[in-house]
């Protein structure tokens, strides 16, 4: 059967795949799908995760110095910048992609302001982010694979979502609680 908490799961998919599984209905559900060359084997996949600040960054490419934002240590609260680098390992790393669910279940999280270096948002969900007033996307970003916010119209706020300058949504599913 499917695995019941694949949001915390990496899944590595062949160079080239990734909007492919990131839209597929099971797949979507790993919470980091990660590109791999399969070429050598499995023994040269990306590495484990990097705690910075609190944050856990899982490396998407050691080649191209990319990282993508998974989870926090705690729930978020008040306005949360994703940074546009990070550092670890000696090493500056872009942050280039936020993974599914990595900032659902923050009930105290008021605004959301990606890094200019996130290029693509996988399945991304606000569930449980009720205090949640903006959402800014970056100029770069090209995709987001789904996008889930749960609009709380008892809580008496406007949320304010920046969609100006993405190219491409795969679905988009507002849904009020």
């Amino acid at each position: 059967g499917i695995v019941s908490h694949t949001s915390k799961c990496r899944l590595y998919v062949p160079i080239g795949s990734k909007d492919a599984y990131s839209t597929s209905y099971y797949w979507s559900r790993f919470g980091r799908i990660i590109e791999a060359d399969f070429s050598q084997g499995t023994d040269n996949l990306p590495s484990g995760t990097n705690m910075v600040d609190g944050l856990a960054y899982d490396i998407v490419s050691e080649t191209d110095g990319t990282v993508m934002l998974t989870y926090a240590d705690e729930p978020y609260k008040g306005d949360l910048v994703i940074p546009e680098t990070v550092s670890f390992d000696g090493k500056k790393w872009r942050v280039t992609n936020v993974g599914i669910d990595a900032l659902s279940d923050s009930p105290e999280l008021v605004s959301v302001r990606f890094g200019e270096a996130v290029e693509s948002v996988d399945n991304i969900s606000f569930s449980g982010c009720n205090a949640l007033e903006t959402v800014i996307f970056p100029t770069n970003l090209k995709s987001i694979a789904n996008i889930k916010i749960n609009l709380c119209p008892a809580c008496g706020k406007a949320l304010i979502v920046d969609l100006v300058h993405l190219d491409f949504i795969h679905r988009q599913h507002l849904r009020q609680i």
